[in-house]
């Protein structure tokens, strides 16, 4: 799965109820793609930026982290392809 698809997908596929009150930023870096999500008032929003200054930042493989986001993979089994900056 390529960054940019993994993005729209999250885009579109999460459950806004289910994000209640939260409040985040998230920074996603797969080699040259860069990526900025805001987290507030039941909403996603995500766009290519720098992911510098998040509350928590993704590098590394993408498919990383669609293993977790959709298969089910815990952050521990992906440590060799996903690295996780602050706290998940």
């Amino acid at each position: 799965m390529s960054a940019s698809s993994l993005v729209l997908s999250m885009r579109t596929m999460i459950d806004r109820e289910a994000l209640g009150e939260l409040r985040a930023t998230l920074g996603f870096r797969f080699g040259e793609d860069m990526f900025r999500a805001e987290i507030a008032q039941r909403d996603f929003v995500i766009n290519r930026a720098p992911a510098d200054g998040a509350d928590v930042t993704f590098s590394g493989d993408q498919n990383g982290l669609a293993a977790v986001v959709y298969g089910g993979a815990s952050f521990d089994a992906v440590a060799d392809r996903l690295q996780v900056e602050r706290d998940p």
